[in-house]
């Protein structure tokens, strides 16, 4: 597996996807290389050794965006990360024959898995997580989607991502293999504890402009603004560039215990204050192109009050939550405080969720997965 330019212990979909791949096919009897960017969190890179992942960093800084990865003042930098994954890979493959390579993401990877193919005639699929699509959806970024149309399969995690993917270059239009398998959640792990919930309200992602958190702190502070409702705390799960600023600005609140910033959790942790919260707020502002915390949401019995952004509308039914119309942040306070006053109205929502969650089965996802590396290998 190749995550290129990126390190496994980034708090993002893509990034927590190849960890739980790799750890669900290790336990099928499949050995598994992860090729990424070193990671700061050695405890992380650790655990997932101790689970038998066989994990190869490479020394390739993370960019941050597909736009400095794209910009040509880093052109020499990102061809020698290129080259030293490429490299990496070929030592690999000397010791421990691959069977297949399956990489993540459109951008600069593929040229990963099409020089290993030409050279050595090992099939690559790649898995289009959506964020390079959404991020370079400019016309003059178009060209360099075509090396996608190389790879023996294309993996998109949701309808939307396959019908971005599909107007982005005609060329890849031509893949017999363009698939759609959602991302899965390990109800196994992301479960429903069945205990009473706290009084507290929560948002989970990066602190930053485009995830919604100011949005979600006032959403918040104007819905709980009554006498019923002030024993409510919002729980804020992450870390992010704007958290200073925003420790400064809500600074009486997080006295008052009115607002508690988390920082990032452990997935053990992050289950459990799923499990205290009444409803999870999604304000993100950027066209999400899945969403892996809306179906841990789900699957732990938690109602969703989503933006209408991205694949929210393809994840969360009328029967778990609610999504409401893009930026309608009056209507988000008002559909909150109905939520948190009205119990019947709160256990309806939170049966279907976990009956939503059924649809993101996680073995049923990675045997999908698993029959896609078959069929190229074949």
């Amino acid at each position: 597996m190749v995550l290129l330019n990126l390190p496994l212990d980034k708090a993002c979909g893509s990034c927590r996807h190849v960890g739980d791949l790799a750890s669900a096919l290790v336990k099928k009897g499949i050995r598994v290389t992860v090729f990424a960017s070193w990671s700061r969190d050695r405890k992380y890179i650790s655990a997932l050794r101790e689970k038998g992942i066989h994990i190869r960093e490479i020394n390739f800084k993370s960019l941050k965006s597909w736009k400095n990865f794209v910009n040509q003042k880093n052109s020499l930098f990102v061809n020698r990360g290129v080259f030293a994954c490429i490299q990496s890979i070929i030592l690999e493959n000397r010791k421990h024959p691959i069977s297949v390579l399956n990489i993540q993401h459109l951008i600069g990877s593929p040229v990963v898995g099409a020089t290993i193919k030409h050279f050595f005639g090992i099939p690559f699929v790649l898995t289009c997580q959506g964020s390079d699509i959404y991020e370079l959806s400019g016309k003059s970024y178009k060209n360099m989607f075509s090396l996608a149309s190389v790879s023996d399969a294309l993996i998109c995690i949701s309808p939307k991502v396959k019908k971005s993917v599909l107007s982005i270059n005609r060329q890849i239009k031509n893949l017999r293999k363009l698939l759609i398998i959602p991302l899965g959640v390990n109800k196994d792990v992301f479960c429903c504890f069945n205990h009473s919930r706290e009084n507290q309200v929560l948002f989970v992602g990066r602190l930053i402009k485009e995830k919604g958190i100011e949005e979600a702190i006032k959403i918040f502070l104007l819905a709980t603004n009554s006498k019923e409702l002030s024993d409510y705390k919002l729980i804020i799960a992450g870390s992010g560039d704007l958290e200073m600023s925003l420790r400064r600005k809500y600074s009486s609140f997080i006295k008052e215990r009115r607002i508690v910033f988390l920082g990032s959790l452990s997935q053990k942790k992050l289950i459990s204050v799923f499990n205290d919260s009444k409803v999870f707020l999604f304000t993100s502002t950027w066209e999400e192109p899945f969403g892996m915390v809306l179906t841990e949401s789900l699957a732990t019995g938690t109602p969703v009050l989503a933006n209408d952004v991205g694949c929210v509308r393809e994840i969360i039914p009328k029967a778990a939550g609610l999504v409401i119309s893009k930026n309608n942040w009056a209507r988000f306070t008002v559909e909150l405080r109905k939520l948190l006053t009205d119990d019947n109205k709160w256990n309806r929502l939170s049966k279907g969720a976990k009956l939503a969650s059924n649809r993101y089965d996680w073995d049923r996802a990675v045997k999908a997965i698993i029959r896609v590396y078959e069929s190229v290998i074949n």
